[in-house]
């Protein structure tokens, strides 16, 4: 079987129709690589990552994003952050169940 690549993909077709019209294709590095590997339990202690829904496991990734984004779907809002702003530490501070940490080593894996 050959590689499938952006262009080959079937997930392609899915991506371009959204609601309101078809958006770019995202800017995805050739050597993408996840900065961490985050494991989410649903119970409690087991872990730093808690989801009360289930068991699930994050590749997590930093990617360029182009244009606006709006909140979307079941999105309230989305906010912007300059990661070197005095508000940073408030903001990821305010993040709960493992997520701030996963923005912490996000930003140190940029070098930021």
């Amino acid at each position: 079987m050959w590689p499938r690549t952006w262009a080959t993909s079937p997930c392609r077709c899915c991506l371009g129709r959204r609601p309101g019209g078809p958006s770019p294709p995202p800017l995805l590095p050739v050597g993408l690589q996840p900065f961490t590997v985050a494991e989410f339990f649903p119970t409690p202690g087991l872990s730093e990552y808690y989801d009360p829904r289930q068991h699930a496991i994050a590749l997590c990734y930093m990617v360029p994003i182009a244009g606006d984004c709006k909140p979307q779907d079941e999105t309230l809002d989305v906010e912007w952050v300059d990661p070197k702003s005095d508000v940073m530490d408030t903001f990821v501070a305010q993040m709960v169940n493992g997520h701030g940490r996963i923005v912490r080593q996000a930003l140190a894996w940029a070098g930021i």
